[in-house]
């Protein structure tokens, strides 16, 4: 993973790494920078790193100096996570986009999302959160 995101979004060419590597469509960014944007990205699975097992990594990033949109949402109780960010002074969503798991399988918790109207996401039934159109049926 780049230690560095620009951007990561559904439609950037990174999706398909991140779920391969995390099992999510999105994946916990390590330092997102001044000039970094996370957008329209979320987190389902556990998120680790480096210390001691359960310690503090924020729900979406470890670093943030840059900017989490609003749209950004990880699932509270999988992630462990409160916030979206543990260090740093960039902007990010507030502690309430952290979801319970119901909330993550309810397409109207997605602000801006466009689900599933035509847009890049879609929230098949029984789905515990978002995935890529082109992932239903695989």
């Amino acid at each position: 993973m780049p230690k560095n995101l620009r951007r990561l979004n559904a439609e950037n060419s990174l999706a398909p790494l991140c779920r391969k590597r995390f099992g999510s469509l999105t994946a916990k960014v390590h330092n997102n920078t001044a000039t970094g944007v996370i957008d329209q990205s979320f987190a389902a699975n556990l998120v680790s790193g480096p210390g001691e097992p359960g310690s503090f990594h924020g729900g979406t990033a470890f670093y943030n100096y840059g900017a989490i949109h609003n749209n950004v949402y990880w699932d509270r109780p999988v992630t462990t996570q409160t916030s979206a960010f543990t260090i740093g002074n960039g902007t990010a969503p507030p502690d309430s986009n952290g979801l319970t798991t119901t909330q993550m399988s309810n397409a109207s918790n997605f602000l801006d999302w466009s689900i599933p109207a035509g847009g890049v996401w879609a929230m098949p039934a029984g789905a515990t959160h978002p995935i890529l159109q082109w992932q239903q049926g695989h």
